[in-house]
């Protein structure tokens, strides 16, 4: 399934910057610099349902490319590690306890 999905967006969005998520500091700039909205964690949600028969299929992915990029002597991510990573990112709120 993910490697049939490509992302689509134009030129303008993708200059587009802000947020309108409640937070003080660092991650906030974060969060306006890729434009991460209330609306993109929606989404999120609705996008994990789509993907969720696929999330091994996903992690397996992941880690392959992970693994093509460590450079030697550097530590391997572990798919239990990514599988945490990926359910953080799509069912947590952008808050502190995020952060």
């Amino acid at each position: 399934m993910f490697k049939r999905i490509r992302p689509q967006i134009s030129a303008l969005k993708l200059a587009e910057r802000g947020t309108n998520i409640e937070f003080k500091g660092r991650f906030k700039d974060t969060l306006v610099y890729n434009h991460f909205t209330e609306e993109d964690e929606n989404i999120l949600s609705q996008v994990r349902e789509i993907v969720e028969e696929s999330i091994s299929e996903a992690v397996d992915l992941f880690h392959k490319y992970l693994i093509e990029l460590k450079e030697e002597g550097e530590q391997e991510i572990h798919t239990e590690e990514i599988e945490r990573y990926l359910y953080t990112f799509f069912n947590e709120k952008r808050d502190k306890e995020y952060v």
